[in-house]
């Protein structure tokens, strides 16, 4: 076992912040290459079971908000509501992992800044999808612009 690696089993802080400074001063051959190459895999299968958690946490409280009507409340709502927002937060950050999401899942509708909508993400039903949910969008952007008294001018255009 090399130093390095015994720094990493002994004292994980220690080995970071050291291999951190020697790929900054690139001094790769020093690095403890097999252990940093876990790591970084490790933080990517992180964010893949990130989005599996919230993805499983959405759908049953939708399920449970769908077959369930009694038990609605503000609780479940927040609930949907902060996954929804931490979902996308999440694929922002890491725009890769939306190709591992479901089939039929594409992101559809109205962004969080406004005048901006999305019909991204189809995969390899792109073609498929993207008249019917490009339809889903028209009807967003016309819904946003009654809203804000624009009807009239996206009318014209």
């Amino acid at each position: 076992m090399s130093g390095a690696s015994e720094i990493y089993h002994q004292d994980f802080h220690a080995w970071a912040m050291r291999n951190a400074e020697l790929i900054r001063q690139g001094r790769l051959a020093e690095i403890d290459g097999e252990h940093v190459a876990e790591e970084l895999e490790s933080m990517g299968k992180s964010q893949q079971r990130a989005l599996g958690s919230r993805l499983t946490i959405l759908l049953a409280h939708l399920l449970k908000w769908r077959h369930q009507p009694g038990g609605r409340g503000a609780s479940w709502r927040n609930t949907i509501t902060l996954q929804r927002i931490e979902l996308e937060e999440l694929l922002e950050e890491n725009p890769s992992l939306r190709p591992m999401l479901p089939d039929l899942m594409p992101r559809v509708g109205a962004g969080r800044r406004a005048n901006v909508f999305y019909n991204t993400g189809h995969g390899h039903l792109g073609w498929t999808l993207s008249a019917a949910t490009a339809e889903l969008v028209a009807e967003q952007v016309r819904q946003a612009s009654q809203r804000s008294g624009h009807a009239k001018t996206a009318a014209r255009s």
